[in-house]
């Protein structure tokens, strides 16, 4: 049990005295803030932007033909659990596809995603679904 669950399951209780309520709710407050420093603060920053470009490097090396992740981070001069963590991350994204190789699948390659090329009509409409508007715009890829 985490600290934050066991301060939230005292909030939840009955029959607890006012002054251990408002203990735990202090530490709940407190937790809160200091996370919300932890995410905002300078070194939090900057390791994901080293984060963000390292993916991008990754992502760089992808070509059409599957690769593992040892492959990439020899290409690269890298390791290959930083490398296969950085792939898992960006196959979320859909940049990138995870391409079983071999017969018994006992290897695992990446791939660059196909990406359709997507352009209005001629009317300009985006197709069936230009009603849909769950596109993530913030994807950094």
């Amino acid at each position: 049990m985490t600290k934050r669950e066991f301060f939230t399951a005292i909030l939840a209780a009955q029959n607890i005295p006012a002054e251990i309520s408002a203990y735990a709710e202090a530490a709940l407050i407190k937790m809160d803030e200091d996370a919300k420093k932890r995410k905002t603060s300078a070194a939090s920053l900057k390791a994901k932007a080293e984060a963000e470009a390292f993916r991008e490097t990754v992502r760089a090396a992808l070509t059409t033909e599957p690769q593992s992740a040892a492959m990439i981070a020899e290409a690269i001069g890298s390791t290959t659990g930083k490398v296969a963590a950085a792939l898992r991350k960006i196959e979320g994204v859909g940049t990138v596809e995870f391409k079983p190789e071999g017969a018994k699948r006992k290897t695992t390659g990446y791939v660059l995603a196909e990406v359709a090329e997507v352009a209005p009509d001629s009317e300009g409409d985006w197709g069936e679904d230009a009603e849909d508007d769950n596109v993530d715009e913030d994807v950094p890829f």
